[in-house]
């Protein structure tokens, strides 16, 4: 099928491929107007669980080193797949790589519009030009459609952690002034001493923010900083 066309009531047998609901990934952005073409750079970190999401973004061009990091809380899944009406399209290369491709229609709740979107995923073993190795199945294109007659809006995915962000990237607070900041200490009675020789730290702290902002009443992103 041509790029961007989904074939309603077209039956698939190839269900599309699973994607992490927790994970951090860099993209490169590319959007195609009349007379230019624009590329951004975005690292995002998303938490299901947490219900948070991190978005860092600069342009290709240098002008700004530093970039744009936004910080929020969300009510949406990332990869637009959750009651979509999606079929297999077959494979493409992309990017010199051979990939099965996924065509789907969803319904943007913020337009209130339908759009379409291809998800791209290596067929093969793929080595990076830079050492790294991209297993078979994994994420490495989203086509986002937003007009008939237009081309997408290119999102390449250059690098993909399934792991959960840890909390710390997050982090709000340099955001407030002291003033508006209360530091809480707080004792735990430990059942067996033992056990926790055996949990990493990283989920200890993760626990612990849950727990605390789950019996606090608090939005995630309230609590940060736990040590």
């Amino acid at each position: 099928f041509p790029a961007g066309t989904f074939c309603d009531g077209r039956f698939s047998r190839i269900p599309l491929n699973v994607l992490p609901s927790s994970f951090s990934v860099v993209f490169e952005k590319v959007e195609f107007r009349r007379d230019s073409v624009t590329v951004t750079y975005e690292k995002i970190w998303f938490d299901s669980a947490k219900r948070l999401v991190r978005r860092d973004y600069k342009m290709a061009g240098g002008n700004d080193p530093d970039p744009t990091t936004q910080i929020f809380d969300f009510n949406l899944e990332f990869f637009h797949k959750e009651g979509a009406l999606i079929h297999y399209v077959g494979s493409r290369i992309t990017r010199s790589v051979r990939c099965d491709v996924w065509v789907g229609i969803y319904a943007d709740p913020d337009s209130a519009r339908n759009f379409t979107i291809e998800w791209y995923f290596t067929k093969d073993n793929v080595v990076e030009g830079i050492g790294g190795n991209i297993q078979p199945a994994s994420l490495f294109r989203i086509d986002i459609f937003q007009a008939v007659g237009e081309p997408p809006i290119t999102r390449n995915v250059l690098q993909l952690d399934k792991e959960s962000p840890p909390q710390e990237v997050f982090d709000v607070s340099q955001c407030f002034p002291s003033a508006f900041k209360a530091r809480l200490l707080i004792y735990f009675s430990v059942v067996n001493n033992k056990s926790i020789s055996s949990v990493s730290a990283s989920y200890l702290k993760d626990l612990l923010h849950i727990s605390l902002v789950n019996r606090a009443l608090l939005p995630p992103l309230r609590i940060s900083g736990v040590s």
